[in-house]
């Protein structure tokens, strides 16, 4: 079965700021060498790498709808079997759902944020 902590509430004061319910979720990367480049506490943008307008030169318009999650947290990054790799971020929990639900249909790109 999945990691225990798997979305499980838990609550962040990012900036010592008041705390808010988040959710960890498991995101499968579209590039899994990635995963050795991240460490738990990083910030990264999640990104959907289905595109159906790919083709159409008036697409990058729409690359802003591709953005799954922002300054999502990594938590931790899993070595996974056969290759594969996923890390393990926390949303917002109104995210939390959206994310998930993304991340099963199609492996997600990151930007690291700097």
């Amino acid at each position: 079965g999945p990691p225990p902590d798997v979305a499980a509430a838990v609550t962040a004061a990012p900036g010592g700021g008041p705390a808010r319910p988040v959710r960890v979720v498991p995101v499968a990367l579209a590039d899994p060498a990635v995963a050795d480049l991240l460490k738990p506490g990083d910030l990264v943008d999640l990104v959907s790498t289905i595109d159906a307008d790919a083709h159409d030169p008036g697409a990058h318009a729409a690359a802003a709808d591709l953005v799954v999650a922002r300054a999502a947290r990594v938590r931790d990054t899993p070595a996974g079997r056969s290759g594969a790799r996923s890390v393990l971020v926390e949303v917002p929990e109104e995210l939390a759902s959206h994310l998930a639900a993304t991340a099963a249909t199609s492996p997600l790109a990151v930007v690291v944020h700097g």
